[in-house]
């Protein structure tokens, strides 16, 4: 450390360091500071890094993947510092398929509109099947009279199975007809009440034209008309 300049015990009273011996300190102490800036300049300078980061002064990450992208469902791989070195769009399997616009599996072969529809559907809630159920028609039955209507074609040899319920007033009944078209021809039909009460009904089944036809004659025992509702089951012969 350079020397202090003497200055006295009081002003003027010629006990201090000559003027001469006062600028040499004050000129030793310059020296010094000005060595000690150099040295630190030369330590503050910046170094060029090297590794993972590189440069002086804006540094650089160093390359660790060479597919840079957009990648969807991706598989990566990604280093012991945490960096993704690999990344490859990989397509989905299964119910999904495909990478970015996806597409359901198929599950379902029979595709339309279907009427009254019988359906399945699987475990994720997919209808997976479905076709037409069997719809309900119903007609009035006219007291004291018959009354015609069309149940099917005779376009090949076929069974007809008619299910049906009715009510006259307080009567009611369930039953079954089973009509047997031998093309030209129609068999009597099989009938057979399952539940309910005598509804004063009789049955029977003709051809006009091409249609099949039951003729349902209601007897005169009650002013009252039949409310008759039924579905078809057709099942091909031939």
């Amino acid at each position: 450390m350079a020397d202090v300049i003497d200055v006295g015990l009081l002003p003027d009273d010629g006990n201090g360091d000559k003027l001469r011996t006062g600028g040499q300190k004050i000129n030793t102490k310059f020296e010094a500071v000005d060595a000690a800036v150099a040295l630190n300049t030369a330590k503050v300078t910046n170094a060029t890094h090297t590794g993972d980061a590189t440069g002086s002064g804006a540094l650089t990450l160093a390359t660790v993947n060479a597919s840079p992208g957009t990648f969807y469902n991706p598989a990566i791989t990604i280093n012991g510092k945490g960096l993704v070195t690999s990344a490859v769009t990989t397509a989905h399997t299964g119910d999904v398929t495909g990478s970015t616009a996806l597409t359901l599996a198929t599950v379902n072969a029979n595709v339309g509109t279907f009427t009254n529809a019988s359906v399945t559907v699987n475990a994720k809630g997919l209808v997976i099947a479905a076709a037409n159920g069997v719809s309900t028609t119903v007609v009035g039955l006219i007291a004291n009279a018959t009354t015609n209507f069309t149940i099917g074609d005779t376009d090949t040899d076929i069974a007809l199975f008619v299910k049906y319920g009715l009510t006259r007033g307080a009567i009611y009944q369930v039953g079954e007809i089973v009509v047997l078209s031998r093309g030209a021809t129609v068999d009597v039909p099989s009938w057979e009440v399952i539940a309910g009460d005598d509804a004063g009904l009789s049955i029977a089944a003709d051809i006009s034209g091409d249609d099949i036809r039951l003729n349902m004659t209601v007897d005169n025992s009650s002013a009252t008309n039949i409310t008759f509702r039924y579905n078809v089951l057709t099942i091909t012969l031939t």
